[in-house]
């Protein structure tokens, strides 16, 4: 990971890292088992993909805000 930076392309490259990560993890969770073997729910595992599915489409939104704020910069410059 670099230093912080003032660069919008950095930014915009940063959330959407992010969301790829947050992708998997949420690939990842679902994986899971979300019944035990008694039958029972895991409630636990609901949560976690739960919580993972809302940051991965938070992170994705960021994604296409940053691209949209980019192209404004961009299109105010010219």
């Amino acid at each position: 990971m670099s230093a912080p930076s003032n660069s919008l392309d950095d930014l915009q490259s940063d959330i959407g890292n992010l969301h790829h990560l947050l992708s998997v993890l949420y690939a990842q969770t679902t994986e899971q088992q979300f019944v035990r073997a008694d039958g029972s729910r895991n409630t636990q595992a609901d949560e976690i993909s739960a919580l993972a599915m809302i940051a991965r489409d938070l992170a994705e939104r960021m994604t296409e805000a940053a691209d949209a704020c980019l192209s404004k910069v961009l299109a105010e410059a010219r």
